[in-house]
């Protein structure tokens, strides 16, 4: 009429698994949420530069595109907007890159005819 009792192990393990599998899609759809991870040490210039132009709220966007330290000198208007960044901004942080830029470039002397 009733049959065999319920082994309690097998409802452990069926329990532990069903845990582990909800566990395992939480964590893969926080991680597509959180972005990708990026090295601190790879924006150290850019976060500067962005605290210096009082800027600091679109280090998200700037991260999110992976316009890090490396890519900093080669920055441009469309890489910016594709990041989100407003005009304003956008118009400030090229002007200050463009001004370091001629900071490190030593004038060259003119061609003598």
């Amino acid at each position: 009429m009733g049959g065999p009792p319920p082994n309690p192990l097998m409802a452990a393990v069926s329990a532990g698994a069903a845990f582990a599998l909800f566990q395992g899609a939480f964590y893969k759809l926080g991680e597509s949420f959180a972005g990708p991870k990026t090295n601190e040490t790879e924006y150290a210039r850019v976060t500067l530069m962005l605290k210096s132009l009082g800027l600091v709220k679109y280090e998200k966007n700037i991260k999110k595109g992976l316009l890090n330290d490396q890519t900093l000198m080669l920055w441009d208007g469309p890489s910016l907007q594709e990041c989100k960044i407003p005009p304003g901004p956008r118009l400030l942080i090229l002007n200050h890159i463009d001004q370091y830029k001629h900071l490190l470039k030593p004038g060259m002397p003119l061609p003598s005819e």
